[in-house]
């Protein structure tokens, strides 16, 4: 089997997503066969769900800020549409049918709303209709609008939308946790892309945002947690005592840390490792850009894909990424080479 690179891709990012596909595999096989039971304290855990969906969607939002505006005012949302829902409705439907012992029209629509095991489709198609809409509304609004004031007006419709998510979530707890926690990294992902003057400053000092990055990153794990109920009881172990309204504060700031600096730290320092001319020499870093064009796949396939058949959680854990992986990009390569018409239905491409 060879991978070929396409050389017009942007090669660190393509880097970016194979190392973060290779880290949701293995955060599922944590969770479903190595440390079932006590997963969330995993180190290895901890690390894989640390950035990897935030760094996925800023990634994704940052591609779809490098396009020109008058491309997101065509077509391209029903070609999003075609790439992400389709595969969404139709891998919703597979996944019923293995996991639910019945189904039925009610049970598709929870699923709908819900996202499932696939619910990354899901907020990226609510992000991405969320920038069409700025960007048209924008649009009509403002005759002649410039470019520039239509990314801002993106970025304030970004945050509006985070926002409103995150009440809903707040309201009930049971709704829309993955927009509310993953929507504000596609937004900042989009702000990063576009050419803005504030952004523009910014990038001045990118190299050293990149270099604290990797500093600040393992500093901050020392106290992160995944696990809401763990989050609860790190703060009261360290501030159990405290007033009420401190305790309050502390328990905040340290959600907004775990949630959100943990993530945009993990991801600078990945981009910072992978951006190195003597990482970039190695032979491996083609095979993992590669990899990074075969997300999708991955991410829909390596579920049904795990090795358990002898009954040892670190043989089983280690087959299970060999099969994941390698057994999705085979399949998905039979299914382009052999059924087009399917591939298209099922990865969108």
């Amino acid at each position: 089997m060879r991978l070929e690179l396409d050389k017009k891709r942007n090669k660190i990012l393509d880097a970016m997503k194979g190392i973060l596909i290779i880290l949701v595999v293995l955060g599922h096989i944590i969770v479903d066969i190595y440390a079932p039971e006590n997963y969330s304290n995993n180190i290895l855990f901890k690390i894989c769900y640390s950035f990897h969906m935030p760094a996925f969607i800023m990634i994704s939002g940052y591609l779809v800020g490098k396009k020109d505006v008058n491309y997101i005012k065509g077509k391209w949302i029903k070609k999003r549409f075609l790439s992400l829902g389709i595969p969404y409705l139709i891998w919703l439907l597979i996944n019923i049918l293995v996991y639910n012992q019945k189904i039925s029209l009610l049970i598709y629509f929870k699923q709908i709303c819900g996202g499932g095991k696939i619910w990354f489709l899901r907020c990226l198609l609510i992000a991405d209709l969320s920038v069409y809409l700025s960007v048209n509304i924008s649009a009509r609004i403002i005759k002649n609008i410039s470019d520039k004031l239509t990314y801002s007006f993106v970025i304030i419709g970004g945050v509006f939308i985070s926002l409103s998510f995150s009440v809903i979530h707040f309201i009930d707890n049971t709704k829309f946790s993955n927009e509310a926690s993953f929507l504000p990294f596609y937004f900042l992902g989009f702000a990063l892309a576009v050419r803005i003057k504030i952004i523009e400053t910014i990038k001045k000092y990118k190299e050293i945002i990149l270099d604290l990055c990797c500093i600040l990153y393992p500093i901050s794990m020392v106290i992160y947690q995944y696990a809401s109920e763990n989050r609860l009881i790190m703060i009261n172990r360290l501030v159990g005592n405290a007033p009420r309204t401190l305790y309050t504060i502390i328990f905040l700031l340290y959600t907004v840390h775990c949630k959100f600096i943990v993530p945009i730290l993990g991801t600078g320092c990945l981009y910072r490792v992978l951006s190195l001319k003597k990482i970039q020499d190695l032979t491996i870093y083609n095979l993992i850009a590669k990899l990074g064009q075969y997300t999708l796949q991955i991410y829909l396939l390596s579920g049904f894909l795990y090795f358990t058949l002898l009954e040892n959680r670190i043989i089983d854990s280690f087959l299970s990424m060999v099969t994941c992986v390698m057994g999705s990009i085979l399949i998905s390569i039979i299914i382009k080479t052999k059924l087009p018409y399917l591939n298209k239905l099922l990865f969108g491409r």
